[in-house]
């Protein structure tokens, strides 16, 4: 381990969040507007197995993030992935990783301009930029007011959105076409197995946000148990939710009605006018704004911790009097408005964040290899102990299927997006070596524990 013999940086560990709160949370993270925005596409490549693409993108997506639920089942992970790469690769890599991890929630200007546009469709006269601006700034006091208030917010937002998602599902059972359950019709599996595949690793970009989650390991009660089993837990839950929203938007109205489109095509077709507002406004609305909602503590707080061991400056570790880390909330904030209030289109600027966000990837899944090894007294307490070979398969298989995503996205991506990516990440990384000097890490397994 890359460590220096300093006092250690201590934090009273707030040990707020028990399990349900922090699935809800999770839950929130994960169910996006991709849930609404990706199926139509989806329908296209695969036609009426749609819907079990999308819960095998569930079963990929969490194959992807097994590497982190390990590591936090073992350690505590107060810093979220940061803290991983740090007690596992060393001090250099940690602020490599922390510093390229800044930069990707640029996309949360995208988000917000998505917010906007959803409003619009519901109330045309309403400007898409001023209600993104309007949402991300409730969301950002919201966090303001710490992780209590946040939870309690999350929550209601989740069950709600949860009972929008349902409702869809079981009116639309009502209301499906002939040979819905015939798999053998030529509407299954329209794209064959690439197109199954491509359907799939599409879709599983809306599976894995949960992993932010990780953020937020200073928050929670016994960590190293809720921590993985609320990753699995939410998984769970979204594979059933998700594969049924996903069965019945592609069985419904005739395929080439639905393919490319968003959920909304269908929900206008089989819901009631009163019922279709509401679901639009507790559908993809909410599910936007707990994403929102859960971002912020979660990317705050790994932020924090990487500034009290001098990667930033360390008052920006300070919190106000709700234990809220303010000076990182408020970063956050700027970091999804600014575009908006400039007008620029971040389309290309998420693009080029792709790439960065599957390197820092491949740096936790590296990690993952050592961790049996470099704290076997945690590993074989760790509630997901398994024999060291069948741990090694696992990891193995998860970064085959990181590999099959990242390469399913950069083939789509320009060259001029590539080099620019990789241009991004080098002077991050250039500054994040410069800023080494600065950092003083030390931990004992207390710590961990």
């Amino acid at each position: 381990m890359d460590t220096l013999a300093v006092p250690k940086v201590t934090d009273q560990r707030r040990n707020q969040l028990g399990l349900l709160p922090l699935v809800t949370i999770a839950l929130g993270m994960v169910i996006g507007s991709g849930v609404v925005g990706l199926i139509g596409p989806a329908i296209a490549f695969t036609g009426r197995s749609a819907g079990l693409a999308f819960a095998a993108a569930v079963v990929l997506g969490l194959i992807t993030v097994l590497p982190g639920v390990f590591i936090s089942a073992t350690i505590r992970v107060q810093g979220g992935e940061y803290r991983m790469v740090q007690v596992l690769m060393g001090k250099h890599l940690s602020g490599i990783y922390i510093w390229n991890f800044m930069v990707t929630h640029v996309a949360l200007s995208m988000t917000g301009l998505i917010m906007g546009n959803y409003i619009q469709s519901i109330i045309p006269s309403a400007n898409p930029s001023v209600m993104a601006l309007l949402a991300v700034t409730v969301f950002y006091v919201i966090n303001l007011f710490g992780i209590d208030v946040m939870s309690k917010v999350q929550n209601v937002m989740v069950f709600v959105l949860i009972a929008a998602l349902l409702i869809f599902v079981f009116w639309g059972l009502g209301d499906l076409s002939e040979g819905a359950f015939n798999l053998s019709s030529p509407d299954y599996f329209s794209g064959g197995l690439t197109g199954f595949i491509s359907a799939m690793v599409l879709l599983s970009s809306a599976t894995t946000s949960h992993q932010l989650l990780f953020g937020l390991g200073g928050d929670v009660a016994q960590a190293r148990n809720n921590m993985p089993r609320a990753i699995i837990i939410t998984s769970a839950i979204i594979f059933f939710i998700y594969g049924a929203v996903g069965f019945v938007a592609a069985n419904v109205l005739p395929v080439e009605e639905v393919a490319g489109k968003t959920l909304t095509v269908v929900a206008q077709k089989v819901l009631p006018l009163p019922v279709f507002i509401f679901f639009m406004i507790a559908g993809p609305v909410l599910a936007i704004c707990t994403t929102f909602n859960g971002i912020f503590p979660s990317v705050a707080r790994t932020m924090q911790e990487a500034a009290k061991h001098g990667w930033f400056p360390q008052v920006m570790a300070t919190e106000n009097r709700y234990g809220a880390p303010y000076w990182f909330l408020t970063v956050i904030y700027l970091v999804a408005v600014i575009p908006i209030l400039l007008g620029f289109s971040v389309a290309a600027a998420a693009s080029t964040m792709l790439l960065v966000i599957n390197i820092n990837k491949i740096i936790l899944l590296i990690a993952a290899y050592r961790l049996p090894s470099m704290y076997p007294q945690l590993w074989k307490t760790s509630i997901l102990n398994l024999p060291n070979w069948l741990y090694y398969i696992i990891i193995t298989i998860s970064g085959l299927c990181q590999f099959l995503i990242l390469y399913n996205s950069a083939a789509n991506l320009k060259a001029s997006i590539v080099i620019v990516s990789i241009a991004v990440m080098a002077v991050l990384s250039a500054c994040a070596l410069l800023r080494s000097k600065h950092v003083k890490v030390s931990f004992t397994l207390k710590d961990l524990e």
